[in-house]
């Protein structure tokens, strides 16, 4: 195409000198330039997310439970390391601060601990200090269950209680739904205080995984 008294845009180009080219192609060209250059930006920001992005194989909630300082490392790197996964490239996602809902059975069964046992893992009393608080805590519960996004959960006797009293525990064997940790290595290791049980979700998405994690638990 003609332009500027017959001369075509190549033919200009080769007549310009040094910036002068520099800003005849900034003129001509900057708009597919700037688009070239988006187009990049976003093509590395997806593949560095993509490439970043850690495969969540398990969940694990703590339930009625405080979280230690020290817990999350032996609850989720640890547990990793120790069956040969890499930190970098998988995770063990922790839940904390969820509450069974307000209402659940309190009374707990001779099975889960003596008459006199008290159980300082509880989490204290926040419905009576900060209700809407205690009512997200409990509706998270409630709604990731329903979701199917929970694997494991630890919990106090409480929790225990009404977990079995929904039938949402998996059996571990013929007798029981969940484990005692209270006399693992991993509850002192981890800082635990008070009773504190395990079990796998019945809905659990990840069950093969979730078995191994409890027998991780379990060790003494």
């Amino acid at each position: 195409m003609a332009e500027n008294g017959g001369k075509t845009s190549a033919q200009i180009f080769k007549e310009l000198k040094g910036k002068q080219k520099v800003q005849f192609i900034y003129d001509y060209y900057k708009i597919p330039i700037l688009l070239t250059l988006i187009t990049l930006f976003l093509f590395f920001t997806t593949l560095h997310s993509v490439l970043a992005r850690k495969e969540e194989i398990l969940t694990v909630a703590l339930v009625n439970v405080r979280t230690p300082e020290n817990a999350e490392h032996f609850l989720g790197e640890a547990y990793l390391q120790k069956n040969g996964y890499s930190t970098k490239r998988r995770t063990v996602t922790l839940m904390d601060q969820l509450l069974v809902p307000s209402g659940a059975a309190r009374a707990v069964s001779a099975n889960h601990a003596s008459p006199g046992e008290s159980s300082s893992a509880q989490v204290p009393s926040p419905e009576e200090t900060n209700p809407e608080y205690a009512y997200a805590a409990q509706m998270k519960l409630v709604a990731t269950l329903s979701a199917k996004e929970l694997d494991v959960v630890l919990m106090d006797e409480e929790a225990l209680a009404y977990f079995e009293q929904n039938k949402a525990l998996l059996p571990l064997d013929h007798r029981h739904k969940y484990l005692d940790l209270t006399d693992k290595a991993l509850y002192k290791k981890a800082g635990f205080t008070g009773k504190v049980y395990a079990g796998i979700v019945v809905n659990s998405t990840h069950r093969p995984e979730a078995e191994r994690y409890l027998k991780y638990l379990e060790e003494k």
